[in-house]
């Protein structure tokens, strides 16, 4: 009979143990502002020209922020098209499953973006079709980051871009694009936030990505 008791507490306090670190864990996890500061790293970006061909937001810009965590959550700019620089809020928040030290944005948002916590990197996509806008980039066809320990974001561009002229009297309706020997130049990229480098998927080497759930 002291046998039996003795077992049962022990199940008891074991129980309490893995109860308390659940919660201590889950409380480790900061809780997403409401806002955040953004800008850009005018030397090397591209989102969108304004008149005097310095990139400017536009009205209801969406961007992904992975805030101390890998949650994916969803920000919207408050401010006006042409904007240098501004506000984003917080508008639905994500998953979170690991806590990091960083906080990671990347431009446009895409519920699918994944922050790999172990190295750093971020799973994203690039599109394979893109919008003309005249004089300017199609708004949400650049892909930017940024990485900060605080609330101020300074966004990069990641990719470079194709500058085509064209001369004559026909219309075009549409350019594509390809690799010589069937180069990946769409799809899935991981980004490192803080020199706005990626690696394509087909030139992973090894990075490991496996998501935690």
């Amino acid at each position: 009979m002291k046998k039996l008791l003795l077992f049962t507490l022990v199940a008891i306090v074991c129980t309490a143990c893995s109860t308390n670190e659940a919660q201590n864990s889950a409380s480790q996890i900061p809780v997403a502002p409401n806002e955040l500061y953004v800008s850009f790293d005018e030397e090397d970006t591209r989102i969108q020209l304004g008149n005097d061909g310095r990139p400017v937001w536009t009205a209801g810009d969406l961007v992904s922020v992975f805030y101390r965590s890998n949650s994916n959550d969803k920000y919207q700019f408050t401010g006006e098209t042409g904007d240098h620089d501004g506000s984003i809020q917080l508008v639905e928040q994500g998953t979170t499953t690991q806590a990091t030290t960083k906080i990671v944005a990347v431009y446009p948002y895409h519920e699918n973006y994944w922050l790999n916590c172990e190295s750093g990197y971020v799973e994203a996509f690039l599109p394979a079709e893109q919008t003309y806008v005249q004089d300017s980039y199609g708004v949400g066809s650049s892909i930017m980051v940024s990485a900060s320990d605080y609330k101020q974001l300074s966004f990069k561009n990641v990719c470079g871009w194709l500058k085509l002229q064209f001369t004559g009297k026909g219309n075009v309706s549409k350019i594509a694009l390809r690799g010589n020997n069937g180069e990946q130049i769409i799809g899935k990229i991981y980004i490192k936030p803080q020199d706005a480098t990626c690696v394509l998927v087909s030139n992973m080497d090894g990075i490991e990505q496996r998501r935690v759930v």
